[in-house]
């Protein structure tokens, strides 16, 4: 065993999870962006968190709307999370510029990825400080399984795959 920087062992344990985060501001606009760092955090009641930068977009409208979707990319999305993931709701409508299709949910005002293999609305209920993130814990208040392959894993370097079990 040898000694490594914790940037050198953290990009030996992809691949990750990869979820769009979808936020909503006040007067409608949709913005997406890819987070790598999400995990369940309870089973009663459902419960994600999701790590996003301080400097991020997405970290600003979470705290406003005090909700989020989390989308689930389908097997055919890699193009759209690499664009999201290198352009700023700030600068661009995301939505627009990848032909996304939105629909509503039942319950948010955010809205859902028609095409995503996974949704979940969800609830801010935590957000709690983490170095240069912050950890952003959502109640999953209703959710919605698309008829598309997925989920996509994530490679690093704009390498996305789709997750499947071996064997």
């Amino acid at each position: 065993m040898r000694e490594v920087t914790a940037s050198e062992a953290i990009a030996a344990q992809r691949p990750e999870w990869i979820v769009l985060v979808v936020t909503r501001r006040e007067d409608g606009f949709v913005d997406v962006m890819p987070a790598g760092w999400v995990m369940r955090v309870s089973g009663t009641p459902p419960m994600f968190a999701v790590s996003v930068g301080h400097s991020r977009y997405t970290n600003e409208l979470v705290r406003q709307a005090g909700e989020f979707v989390l989308a689930f990319p389908s097997a055919h999305m890699a193009e759209t999370v690499a664009i999201c993931g290198s352009h700023s709701g700030r600068e661009m409508d995301k939505v627009e510029r990848c032909g996304l299709k939105m629909v509503p949910g039942r319950v948010l005002s955010t809205p859902l990825i028609e095409d995503a293999f996974i949704n979940f609305e969800c609830r801010l209920t935590t957000a709690t400080e983490a170095g240069d993130h912050t950890i952003f814990v959502g109640e999953v208040l209703a959710s919605y399984m698309g008829d598309v392959p997925g989920p996509l894993v994530n490679f690093g370097g704009n390498r996305y795959a789709l997750a499947r079990p071996a064997g």
